[in-house]
């Protein structure tokens, strides 16, 4: 979709939607498709809980609790993701119940309650640790770093960095990242010395989303490493710490579309913007595709209302996976237009592009575009169905 069409696209869905809302009409087909499509497969109810992790509407939280209480294992792990954060009595009592169970499914449902502080829940996941060579999962971890059992999980994540086989080693590189315990960084350098070439990829990403300023002079010596450059690039713009500056600004005039991208957006976030401002108009006309797609995924993670400008000039871009990147990287944004964009962008041909703008659409919370999902829950596509009734369905809970 050319860019000129897109703004055309909006502003039609603009002016032909003001005033209206979610019909009954669609609000009644929307139910009928959550309740048909996703028993159609088990991939489809899959994903039916996953697009409503964390939704607070009546139909999903139906569906999630539903699933969590049924036969299947694989939708009741599915469904749990869709409980973090949530602490009401029912919500407790489908937890407890998952709890109960065993496998996965109680490993899930422990993660959750044990960060809520569930006693019970904590005790059985510390009682799992290194048992058998099992990996407990990244929530459970979080969860127990910071409690008595601390020096455990610590001992345990070392454990999985030193493992000869790769792909552990980079699970617990992830983990450490992601539980950004005071220990993790000391840990994440451990590794990163003792990797060679691309290996040490996963530690540097992992560096930057642990988040530490301590890490910023570790990583930048990486930046000017083939293999390494973007990992680099990418984790100092997570730490989002001025220091960073000297190692990042260097790479806006690189040969390579892409890297550029990388340092535009890493420079946007570290706080120099007036040098990224210089770069970033080009760099969303770039010849290369990948460069476009590598700008709208790195600026994901950057805010300000030139950022919400920038992706959503890439919504309109030709390449499906820049789009797809730009709508991902906007979703959860606030700001004037991005409901018309989500609108536009649910009409998208491509099936990845239009379930990620239904997404978008649902969190902002502007019913007045509903009427025009009503064909799409009438898809043949039925990841597009069951996105399209999610969101009328949640934006419908908005309209007073």
């Amino acid at each position: 979709m050319d860019r000129s069409c897109l703004w055309a696209v909006i502003a039609v869905v603009s002016a032909s939607l003001a005033g209206c809302s979610s019909g009954p009409a669609e609000v009644t087909r929307a139910k009928e498709v959550i309740a048909e499509r996703p028993s159609e497969d088990g991939e489809y109810h899959k994903y039916a809980l996953s697009i409503m992790a964390g939704s607070q509407a009546p139909h999903a939280r139906e569906l999630i609790i539903e699933a969590i209480s049924g036969g299947s294992r694989v939708a009741a792990a599915e469904a749990i993701r869709g409980l973090e954060g949530q602490a009401d009595e029912e919500t407790s009592a489908a937890l407890r119940a998952a709890f109960s169970k065993g496998g996965a499914v109680k490993a899930q449902a422990a993660a959750v309650l044990a960060g809520a502080g569930d006693t019970a829940a904590l005790e059985w996941l510390a009682g799992q640790l290194g048992q058998g060579g099992y990996v407990l999962p990244t929530a459970a971890m979080t969860a127990l770093a910071g409690t008595e059992h601390d020096e455990r999980v610590r001992t345990a994540l070392r454990g999985l960095i030193w493992s000869k086989d790769l792909p552990t080693r980079n699970e617990g590189y992830a983990m450490l990242g992601a539980i950004r315990s005071p220990w993790s960084v000391p840990l994440l350098v451990e590794g990163l010395d003792k990797e060679f070439g691309q290996e040490r990829v996963e530690p540097i990403v992992a560096l930057g989303r642990a988040g530490d300023p301590s890490a910023i002079p570790l990583i930048g010596k990486w930046v000017n490493t083939q293999g390494l450059v973007l990992a680099s690039l990418e984790a100092l713009g997570r730490i989002g710490d001025g220091q960073a500056v000297g190692a990042i600004e260097p790479m806006l005039d690189h040969e390579q579309p892409v890297v550029r991208a990388y340092a535009a957006a890493a420079a946007w976030r570290v706080g120099a913007r007036d040098a990224a401002m210089a770069v970033i108009p080009s760099l969303l006309s770039d010849g290369d595709p990948a460069a476009r797609r590598a700008l709208a995924a790195q600026l994901a993670g950057a805010d300000g209302d030139e950022v919400t400008a920038w992706l959503i000039q890439l919504t309109g871009d030709d390449d499906i996976d820049a789009r797809a990147e730009a709508y991902r990287g906007l979703v959860g944004r606030q700001g004037a237009g991005l409901a018309a964009a989500f609108a536009a962008g649910a009409q998208d041909s491509s099936y990845e592009v239009s379930t990620i703008a239904l997404a978008g659409l649902a969190k902002t919370g502007e019913a007045s575009h509903s009427a025009a999902l009503g064909p799409l829950l009438e898809s043949d596509n039925p990841y597009v169905a069951i996105s399209a009734a999610h969101t009328v369905l949640e934006l419908a809970g908005t309209q007073r």
